[in-house]
């Protein structure tokens, strides 16, 4: 059992992967805002809005091809 956690899981997964942020004070109260704000508006969890959020972003991004011959 990883140290400060419940071994009470409410049957959730054995398969999760942590992500730390480390943000600065005022990022933390930005970030902080923004999540109350978006699990406001439905987001069913704080993770979730997280994951939602980073997706949409994603979304928006235009990756360039890769030359797989240059690639390797």
């Amino acid at each position: 059992m990883t140290p400060g956690r419940s071994d009470c899981t409410g049957g959730v997964s054995d398969d999760l992967r942590e992500v730390l942020l480390t943000l600065s004070p005022a990022e933390f109260e930005g970030f902080a805002r923004d999540l109350k704000v978006l699990r406001q508006h439905c987001a069913k969890s704080n993770t979730q809005a997280i994951v939602d959020a980073v997706h949409e972003r994603a979304t928006t991004v235009m990756v360039a091809a890769v030359d797989d011959r240059r690639a390797a």
